[in-house]
This record gives C-alpha cells, sequence and structure tokens, in this order.
C-alpha cells in the first residue's frame, strides 16, 4: 500500500491518543488490551508522515504520552528529574521510530519496522542512561495479559514485540481490509500460543516439581505505617519496631516458616553486625531470618544490603544492592540540580554491590532483587543461574504516596517470575507485599499501608527457561528479521492511503 503526505498536524492527534491508550495499561491502570489499538494508532501516525523528522515528531509525541505518565511517580524525588527522565525515555523511542522506519513508503513496512523500532527501543532503554531504565514500559502493562508467559521464551522484548506486531496488524487490516491483512493479524494473534503450549511442557522434566523434596514456607512481615515519608533516623526508627512487633506477635500455629522475610530498609545502623538490632534480631526467631539493612559508607556515601540470619542467630550472607535508584538512591547532574537551585539533594548516593544477588540457607539458595532491580531481567537471570530456586524482592516504595511504584512492582514481579519459572515473594515495610507463583499468578496480595503477615508455601525449582539461557538473543533476532521486513521491496504498489507533510 503506497502511503502519500497529509499534514503532521493530523498525524499528532492518533499519535497522542495511542500513547494515552498505551499508558493506560500500566499499574496501576492495567487494562492491558488498551495496549494493541494504542500501538495501532502509532502505526496509523506513522503512515501519515514518510519524512524522518515527522516521524521523530510522532515517536516523541507519542511516547511522551506513554513514559511521562508512567514514570510520575519519580517526581517525589525531583519534580524536573523525573520529568526529564521521562522525556528521555520518550526520546529514545523516537530516535529508533526515525533511525529504523525511516522513509519506508508502505503501511506494511511501517508496520514491520515500528514492531522492530519498539523492541530496540526497550533493549536501549535497559542500558541506558544511568545503567538502564526499563520502567513505565509496554511490558509492564502486559503482566497480567494473555500473552505474558512469552517472557519465558524470549524476555520482555519478545513480549513487547508480539503485543506490537498485533498492534500493528490490526491498524493494517483495518486500512487494506484484504483477506492477506487478515491472515496477517491472525498469526499474529495465534501465533505465541504455539509458543506458550511448547513452553508448558519443557516444564515437565523439573526435578523439583516430580521429586518435590517437601514445601517451604516463606513468612512476610509488613510492619506497616504512614506513606509519604522520606528517610530519617526517627522514620528508620519507627519502621524497625514497627517489623519487630509484627515479627513477635506472628502466629505461631503449625509448622515453623523455613524463612521470614522483612524488606529493604528495616534496620539502620551505622554497622549492622555490632548493633542493638542484631542483637536483638538474633535471639528472635529461632528459623532464618533476612532483613534489609541501611549502613553508613561514609561521608558521601551509604549501603543498601539484604542479609541472612540462621536460627542460631548467626550473620551466614549478605547481598549488597547493585541497581540503584536514579534521583532516588543517586543523582545524576547533582552539581547542576544543586547548583541551579532546582532541588535541596540529600548528601549521600548509594554505593552499588558487585555480586550476581543470592543468599543461601541450608536447605534453599534465594535470588534477591532489592526493590529497583525487580524491574531488571538481568538481575533474576544471573540469580539463578548461580543457583536460585525461589526469588525475593524486599523493596521500600513507602515513600511515595500514591500507588503507582507499588503496583508496577506486583507486575515487574510477575514477569520476574514468569521469566525464570520461579515462586516470587515481595515484602514491603507498607505494602505492596505479595507471593506471585511460578506461571504469573498472583496468589497473596496485601493492602498498603496496614501491619500485615502471611505465611505462603513456595515451590523451590532448578528448571532453567529458554530466556534464562539465551537471554535477549532470540528476541533481538526477532527484531533484525521485523528490520529486514521492512526493507523488502515489492514490484509493484497497490491502492494508496494519505500521509502527512512536516
Amino acid at each position: 500500500m503506497k502511503l502519500q503526505e497529509t499534514s503532521l498536524v493530523r498525524a499528532a492527534l492518533p499519535a497522542l491518543v495511542g500513547g494515552i491508550l498505551t499508558t493506560l495499561t500500566i499499574p496501576p491502570f492495567g487494562w492491558w488490551p488498551l495496549a494493541i489499538p494504542g500501538i495501532a494508532l502509532l502505526h496509523v501516525a506513522l503512515s501519515q508522515t514518510s519524512r524522518h523528522r515527522g516521524r521523530f515528531s510522532v515517536g516523541l509525541l507519542w511516547a511522551a504520552a506513554l513514559y511521562v505518565p508512567s514514570l510520575w511517580w519519580m517526581t517525589a524525588f525531583s519534580l524536573p528529574g523525573g520529568i526529564f527522565v521521562g522525556l528521555l525515555e520518550a526520546t529514545i523511542t523516537a530516535l529508533c521510530v526515525m533511525a529504523i522506519v525511516g522513509r519506508a513508503q508502505s503501511a506494511g513496512r511501517v508496520g514491520f519496522a515500528a514492531v522492530s523500532a519498539l523492541m530496540i527501543a526497550d533493549s536501549l532503554r535497559s542500558l541506558w542512561p544511568f545503567g538502564g531504565l526499563p520502567l513505565g514500559g509496554i511490558d509492564l502493562g502486559q503482566a497480567s495479559g494473555i500473552y505474558s508467559p512469552i517472557v519465558a521464551l524470549g524476555g520482555r522484548l519478545l513480549l513487547i514485540g508480539v503485543v506490537a506486531l498485533i498492534g500493528v496488524s490490526l491498524s493494517f487490516a483495518l486500512m487494506t481490509r484484504s483477506l492477506y491483512s487478515v491472515g496477517l493479524i491472525g498469526t499474529a494473534v495465534l501465533l505465541p500460543f504455539v509458543g506458550i503450549i511448547g513452553l508448558s511442557r519443557s516444564y515437565q522434566e523439573d526435578p523439583y516439581e516430580l521429586n518435590p523434596r517437601g514445601t517451604p514456607h516463606v513468612m512476610v512481615i509488613q510492619g506497616g505505617g504512614p506513606r509519604g515519608l522520606l528517610a530519617s533516623p526517627d522514620n528508620a526508627r519507627n519502621t524497625y519496631l514497627a517489623h519487630l512487633e509484627a515479627t513477635k506477635t506472628r502466629p505461631t500455629t503449625g509448622d515453623a516458616p523455613d524463612l521470614i522475610l522483612w524488606p529493604e530498609n528495616t534496620v539502620d545502623a551505622l554497622t549492622f553486625a555490632t548493633s542493638p538490632e542484631f542483637e536483638e534480631l538474633r535471639t528472635l526467631t529461632g528459623t532464618y531470618l533476612s532483613v534489609g539493612i541501611t549502613e553508613d559508607g561514609g561521608q558521601k556515601e551509604f549501603l543498601n544490603a539484604q542479609v541472612m540470619i540462621d536460627p542460631e542467630g548467626n550473620l551466614v550472607d549478605r547481598y549488597d544492592k547493585v541497581r540503584r535508584v536514579p534521583f532516588g538512591e543517586f543523582f545524576p547532574f547533582r552539581k547542576q540540580i544543586e547548583g541551579w537551585g532546582l532541588a535541596d539533594l540529600p548528601n549521600r548516593d548509594a554505593k552499588p554491590g558487585t555480586s550476581s544477588g543470592t543468599l543461601k540457607t541450608k536447605q534453599i539458595t534465594y535470588g534477591v532483587l532489592i526493590s529497583y532491580e525487580g524491574f531488571f531481567d538481568d538481575r533474576s537471570r544471573g540469580a539463578v543461574r548461580d543457583g536460585a530456586e525461589i526469588i525475593l524482592i524486599p523493596t521500600n516504595a513507602s515513600s511515595y504516596k500514591t500507588t503507582q511504584l507499588p503496583s508496577q512492582q506486583v507486575a515487574a514481579a510477575q514477569l520476574r517470575a514468569l521469566e525464570t519459572h520461579r515462586d516470587v515473594v515481595q515484602a514491603g515495610p507498607t505494602g505492596y507485599s505479595t507471593h506471585v507463583t511460578a506461571n504469573g499468578l498472583i496468589r497473596y496480595r496485601g493492602g498498603l499501608g496496614n501491619r500485615e503477615v502471611f505465611d505462603s508455601p513456595v515451590t523451590p525449582r532448578t528448571v532453567i527457561t529458554p530466556y534464562v539461557n539465551y537471554n535477549d538473543a532470540p528476541a533481538l533476532v526477532v527484531a533484525a528479521l521485523f528490520f529486514l521486513l521492512a526493507r523488502v521491496r515489492r514490484r509493484t504498489q497497490t491502492s494508496s492511503v494519505n500521509i502527512s507533510t512536516d
């Protein structure tokens, strides 16, 4: 289908509406089917302009309508920083759209290129800036959707590619009304189910599911309390006392849990091993206890770690957080922000750790993703490769008043569970504390702000999914294939639609 130019202003409306529809898929909204018409409208807008500048503008408008709202939680620490990050993420997408869609002159080639561009853009977002920001994107909006199991085959990039292909196929079908387009959209909708069925069969060889060694239990402690509080000694002490009291009053009937999990940042000490809190905790439970700690790291740094205390009260393992929250745990452009008087920033940044992320007991190896790390699939893959059988996500989203970040963390936990085929247990001081099963279903999800203690059975697993084995390679091959299909020239062109000028 050959394209003809119309006004760029006419292309702006479908781009804006498409971006808004797509952001409505992302929690706390979670209306995942809207991504399909959202991406379809991006295809419509791109088909109404053919020049590089016009396609950059369309891509920027669509992506800004997606990322600025979906990353708005970052403005709790820095309003200009949060908006800047949203626009930066949108610019990455717009540049990929401009470069990959280019000056494609048919609706079919624009569609294939758009799928490739969205996949490549998300791949780049996981690497840059600030060490990667794979947040607020299309994949989170699909965590509870019917296509989410595809992440075990090719990760979130393949999930994005599948949803994007369905969206552009819908747009193309409405443009052409041909049997070819109907067949294309049918294939796009049905093909992922073939992979999902094959994936379910590959798990039949999981030795833990065939010969389980019993059913371990993880007890999560959520101390509760007010939300929207920033870090301070008084707030840290109150958080510790709330979790201590909740642990002391936990149910004691039935079998003892194999692990008691406290959230991130529940103990604040100069050095945890010599602190009065450690002396109090080491005699508290009689079982393994994992606690989130914050330690002094000097004049300019602090340490954020998760430790393991054994039933005898010994400190037996530790993991220091690797991925830090930009504009939360460290401040890019600190000198500029402070010099221009844009914000009064904390005087210390978190010191990053270096390990892959596991905590071990005598029975089980736990993978650990501290808070923000739950958005990074490389952290869960690394932990599983190091033997993680269950994944823990101790988090602290209590600084945020709204439900936006906590609900996005639950969606990320669902994706990590599906990618690795591992149970994921998440603990937050004020919620959401959650247990997600290996097939991505939410077994338990607590409330926000209140005190909660829940004990959930988990299944240790050793199966390695294709995604853990092959990383993003299969998805990048698919993205390259769509890029090549966008470059295939047909000998004849039929029919035409109007497209815009810059």
